[in-house]
């Protein structure tokens, strides 16, 4: 069912008037407050990756909201579209400075740690053997758009956060040429998999450190996501966000949070995804939560009221 016009007055979507599609429309309108953003990542000019700038930008550029819809003096959609390359869109959860890429990975700056979720690798070998021929190519996509990410980052740890491989038996089906590109980009890093529901095991013959949790500072990080107080970032659920208006739609990979909690989407080449005004997001998100929905070049922040169902 599509958002009706009534919801849509007076919010960031009433920007998009033309479905173009609408997360990709160019909204070329300048910034009236443009703010600079804090330099990431270990790569040539990174010259400041302090949590304290971070968090200056932060308020700065911040629009005062309440989660599941938009304060009345929220920034303009416009203010939310960022070159990937330049600016991801950043956001606290639980006191942690994040920064969401376009990738749908996240960095965190104060641990110089980036996160991917549901990798899924070898998905396309694994449904092979079960008679479901899909082009095997699916690593291959998903590990150079990795190395796409880890080059922009250069980060210092980077944590897979489950379901990495497709089936325990992904890491031994690595081609040759595909392992040499995991194993380049482990090199010189702390690589850690979280273990998931697909591969609750992870062979040592993919290097790096294998565990059920990990923690950033205060905010522990865990593949199926909970519904307990602590701070956490997961993944699990495929997130993807859906926006109608004036008879047409366009639906996204998305990260979903409220400040405490927050899913990641899957990240890799061959993975579905699972619309979060689905049921099965109501008992993480109680309070409501905001989307940050992944366009072709930008990352657009939107309110649960104007989200839809499939």
């Amino acid at each position: 069912m599509g958002v009706g016009k009534s919801e849509l007055a007076g919010t960031d979507l009433e920007h998009a008037r033309s479905y173009s599609p609408i997360l990709d429309r160019d909204h070329s309108r300048p910034d009236p407050h443009p703010q600079p953003l804090p330099a990431r990542g270990r790569g040539a000019g990174a010259t400041n990756r302090g949590l304290a700038s971070f968090q200056e930008h932060m308020a700065n550029i911040a629009p005062r909201r309440r989660f599941g819809r938009v304060a009345p003096d929220r920034m303009p959609l416009h203010a939310l579209a960022y070159d990937p390359a330049i600016a991801p869109s950043d956001t606290l959860l639980g006191g942690l400075a994040c920064a969401l890429d376009i990738s749908g990975a996240l960095y965190a700056p104060a641990h110089d740690a980036l996160l991917v979720a549901d990798l899924h690798l070898e998905k396309g070998s694994s449904r092979a053997r079960r008679g479901s021929m899909l082009p095997p190519y699916d690593t291959k996509a998903t590990l150079d758009q990795l190395a796409a990410v880890v080059e922009r980052y250069d980060p210092g740890t980077l944590v897979a956060l489950g379901d990495s491989f497709h089936d325990v038996g992904g890491p031994e089906r690595l081609s040759d040429e595909d392992r040499a590109t995991l194993g380049r980009l482990q090199a010189g890093r702390r690589w850690i998999w979280i273990t998931g529901n697909h591969d609750r095991i992870v062979s040592g013959c993919v290097g790096g450190e294998v565990v059920a949790e990990w923690r950033l500072g205060d905010v522990v990080l865990r593949h199926e996501p909970t519904s307990g107080s602590e701070p956490e970032i997961a993944g699990h659920l495929h997130p993807v966000g859906k926006v109608a208006m004036r008879g047409r739609s366009v639906r996204r990979r998305c990260f979903i949070t409220d400040g405490r909690r927050m899913v990641m989407p899957a990240f890799g080449a061959y993975t579905g995804g699972l619309n979060v005004c689905d049921p099965a997001f109501r008992p993480l998100f109680a309070e409501g939560f905001e989307a940050h929905l992944i366009g072709t070049e930008r990352l657009y922040r939107i309110g649960r009221a104007q989200l839809c169902r499939d």
